[in-house]
């Protein structure tokens, strides 16, 4: 893997310099390759080497704070210059309070020790994977939406609001997604384990509950 590689991989904001001096398809070849690499940055296009200005483009505090809406993320993209990183997309069940510490630990198993918790068929762990971006909506049943946000191996859980969501929680919209950009994500059953450790949770709650 390159450092453009790595470089795209973990950017929110993609600046495409001297767009006048290449023809429109080779342009959109360009922005296909990065967008398979990362399905979540902005593209800006310049032209004749003039830079946008700083303030709200390349120096955008709130960058992180803003998942966007995730509906228009491809579900799976490949790079072209390497197959392996890709673009991937889980849908997530509407949790309930009691699933929220099964939704952090599968997050810290998969970006602290990138280890897959295992599937309710799978019980392998034995995948290799790494996770450079993710980002998340995540509808629960109390009327929160929480919104992950993560580079490498530090990640944020923190309450959004509804809408950040598609829509409200009372309406037909009550799945949320969290979108996966990394290497080797292509094999992995990522969401079957999801959804078996927010059951293993579930469950778990319910027992310990009086």
């Amino acid at each position: 893997m390159t450092t453009a590689h790595l470089q795209i991989s973990h950017a929110d904001v993609v600046i495409i310099n001297k767009c006048d001096v290449v023809a429109a398809d080779q342009l959109e070849l360009v922005k296909q390759r990065v967008r398979a690499i990362n399905g979540l940055a902005k593209l800006h296009e310049t032209q004749y080497g003039q830079i946008p200005q700083l303030e709200g483009v390349l120096l955008d505090l709130h960058a992180y704070d803003r998942v966007g809406n995730l509906d228009s993320i491809m579900a799976k993209g490949h790079s072209h210059l390497d197959p392996t990183i890709s673009t991937l997309t889980l849908q997530v069940p509407l949790l309930q309070p009691g699933q929220l510490d099964g939704l952090e630990f599968w997050l810290r198993s998969l970006l602290w020790d990138a280890v897959l918790p295992p599937t309710a068929e799978d019980k392998s762990t034995d995948y290799a994977f790494t996770i450079h971006r993710v980002k998340g909506q995540i509808p629960v049943s109390d009327d929160r939406v929480l919104m992950i946000q993560g580079v490498r191996d530090v990640f944020e859980i923190a309450d959004g609001s509804p809408s950040d969501h598609g829509s409200t929680i009372g309406g037909f919209n009550r799945t949320g997604k969290i979108v996966l950009i990394g290497r080797g994500l292509g094999s992995v059953p990522f969401e079957d384990s999801l959804v078996y450790t927010l059951e293993r949770h579930s469950h778990q709650t319910e027992i310990l509950s009086p």
